[in-house]
């Protein structure tokens, strides 16, 4: 008579976060993989030492108000508050709750407390020249914010003046500061001191997929002696998340390098084996990330003046998505350009 084989004994969900650093959890945010993140530093925060938890629950904080959930996230970022004040780090304390308000109330009225803030901490401008390290770090983090908020308001030059201080003061996440440095600066114009900053973020920081998103434009812009550096920079920023715009854009980035083969053969093979893209995948309708991968083949078939493996590719989007707008449109040209065709 045959035996029964022994149950499997599998682990349980705490069990498996327990056993994952929380430096884990910084990188799945960083990377973009917010309910992973939330997961484990919401678990982690249970346990944190005095000294990591208002980091943790500020992680917690920013994750939920890049989600929209603006009281939570004010909630969040208090409690960060709260034990930023414990630890002898009122400006800290202050950026929480600063970024509380902007949850809830707006990036006008955040602006105002961050004005105040940095009136108050650094009253001279010569925070640059504070002899106290962690002093100077949290200042940093003060002007980084406000020069957050002041580039929300549509004041370039003077967000630009507090990143670069942000920046030269750093902190254990200036990387941020040289993202928002190279955003600023491919928004007046200057591309290569955009790239410059984006790259110098990249290297403090290989898993911050923001930076590799906000350098692809500025590649794009640069044109063809850019172009290797672009397909580059899509292929490690897929690497870390392959969300499906990544991956489109890759596809283009292909098709203009001449190699449209390739491009074909890259979409093909994420329709039969559809990325995990952990946000976008729950909150975007069933069959969506397959309509945007068949709509960039339609794209390119139509390129290449291959009319009908166009129409079947758009068709083929509409199938997954009904009524997508853009499949729609696409369908229509393409319709009308084949009718004059013949």
């Amino acid at each position: 008579m045959a035996t029964k084989g022994a149950r499997m004994r599998t682990e349980s969900m705490a069990m498996r976060l327990s056993k994952q650093p929380m430096s884990e959890g910084f990188i799945l945010m960083d990377k973009g993989y917010n309910l992973g993140a939330m997961r484990l530093l919401t678990f982690k925060a249970e346990g944190a030492p005095p000294f990591q938890l208002g980091a943790c629950l500020e992680a917690i904080a920013t994750i939920t108000a890049r989600m929209g959930e603006g009281e939570e996230a004010q909630e969040s970022f208090k409690n960060a508050a709260d034990k930023y004040a414990l630890i002898q780090q009122p400006v800290l304390g202050e950026v929480m709750k600063i970024r509380g308000v902007e949850a809830v109330e707006g990036t006008e009225a955040a602006l105002k407390l961050a004005d105040d803030l940095i009136a108050q901490c650094d009253p001279e401008g010569k925070a640059t020249e504070l002899p106290d390290n962690k002093t100077k770090q949290n200042v940093a983090r003060a002007y980084h914010l406000r020069g957050d908020l002041r580039m929300q308001m549509g004041t370039i030059q003077e967000a630009l003046a507090d990143a670069q201080k942000a920046a030269a003061m750093g902190w254990d996440r200036v990387f941020e500061a040289h993202t928002l440095l190279g955003v600023l600066h491919a928004h007046v114009g200057d591309t290569a001191a955009a790239r410059a900053s984006l790259e110098k973020a990249i290297a403090l920081n290989p898993n911050y997929l923001q930076a590799y998103e906000e350098l692809i434009p500025v590649l794009q812009k640069e044109g063809e002696g850019a172009r290797d550096a672009l397909l580059a920079t899509l292929t490690k920023a897929i690497e870390l998340h392959p969300r499906a715009a990544l991956i489109r854009a890759k596809a283009f980035a292909l098709s203009e390098a001449g190699k449209d083969g390739d491009a074909i053969a890259m979409l093909d093979n994420y329709l039969a084996n559809p990325p995990h893209e952990e946000t976008e995948a729950l909150f975007t309708a069933p069959g969506a990330t397959a309509c945007i991968f068949l709509k960039a083949k339609a794209a390119i078939f139509g390129d290449q003046n291959k009319l009908d493996d166009a129409i079947a590719a758009v068709q083929a989007a509409l199938e997954k998505a009904p009524g997508d707008e853009e499949a729609t449109a696409m369908l229509s040209d393409l319709t009308e350009i084949k009718a004059k065709a013949e």
